[in-house]
């Protein structure tokens, strides 16, 4: 995915609701693994008072593994606010806080599915959604 797709609805976002953007993040590493370094760079920043708050594009981009989702979760403990532009739902409410909870709980167990869409895809197999669910694999990727 290109970054233009993000970084347009984060500005989207921000513009509705009225928030300055003052510093971007862009993570290349998949959020299926903890220990990104601009993932912990952004954290330390929140931590340390340089922002109110963070607009991250999607619930699975954020984190796709329970530790760096726990982080995120102590952030919003702490009073900095989390949003996420594409979904209409946050930490502030219990109702909110448990719809993000279990997106963030199916994404992470999508993560390895998600990467087999690639591997496939990459060489030129890819037949769909329906191939992960039901449709075997030629011999090569069984």
């Amino acid at each position: 995915m290109s970054l233009d797709v993000p970084q347009d609805a984060i500005l989207r976002f921000a513009e509705r609701n009225d928030i300055a953007i003052i510093r971007w993040f862009e993570e290349e590493q998949t959020a299926a693994k903890s220990g990104r370094p601009v993932f912990n760079q952004m954290l330390k920043a929140l931590r340390a008072g340089k922002a109110d708050g963070v607009v991250i594009y999607k619930i699975d981009r954020s984190a796709r593994n329970f530790f760096d989702w726990d982080r995120i979760g102590k952030l919003a403990d702490s009073g900095v606010d989390v949003h996420f532009a594409t979904e209409s739902l946050g930490f502030s409410s219990r109702g909110g806080r448990l719809t993000a909870n279990i997106q963030m709980a199916v994404a992470e167990c999508l993560a390895p599915l998600k990467l087999c869409h690639v591997l496939v895809s990459s060489l030129g197999v890819w037949h769909g959604p329906e191939a992960l669910f039901g449709r075997r694999y030629p011999e090569a990727f069984a």
